[in-house]
């Protein structure tokens, strides 16, 4: 429907999706969230602690919607075209030749000196190892087994 109301309008439109390795986007969220004291979004409220948090977080719609890639990839895939989709891995797009491709798909002078400015960082450290890690890459094994078929370089950066 968004991409109808351009096209009426004789807007060209594109998509980018950005994907990041499940368990670091899932521990990031659930961070971010305990830190504002989010409680909409799969955690249940009044929980603090960040192993629990995350137990609960990983299994919510609201998290399996965001980290579905292979359906949203998919999605837009259909809607928008591959000519009009570009998917970015987030562990490697802030290097310059990630930065000149994805501002050559938008069409725009690329621009290296915001690469290391970070919007929406968590304030405290995301734990290395929760005991969830195992359970978080079983649940979501589809998504990792559809980014490492099409994106092979997340075999290498999602260890």
């Amino acid at each position: 429907a968004i991409k109808d109301q351009f096209q009426q309008r004789q807007i060209d439109v594109k998509a980018l999706v950005i994907i990041r390795d499940p368990i670091a986007r899932i521990k990031s969220a659930t961070r971010f969230n305990l830190e504002r004291g989010n409680f909409d979004e799969g955690i249940p409220s009044g929980v603090t602690n960040f192993a629990d948090a995350l137990g609960h977080y990983y299994q919510s719609p609201h998290c399996e919607l965001r980290t579905s890639y292979h359906q949203t990839i998919e999605r837009a895939r259909r809607v928008f075209g591959a000519d009009n989709l570009y998917v970015s891995v987030f562990e490697n797009m802030f290097k310059e030749q990630k930065i000149r491709a994805l501002s050559k798909f938008c069409g725009v002078p690329a621009v290296f000196d915001k690469k290391k400015s970070r919007i929406n960082k968590t304030l405290t450290e995301v734990p290395e190892e929760t005991g969830l890690e195992d359970d978080i890459r079983a649940h979501y094994q589809e998504v990792y087994d559809y980014c490492f078929e099409n994106y092979p370089v997340t075999r290498k950066l999602w260890v």
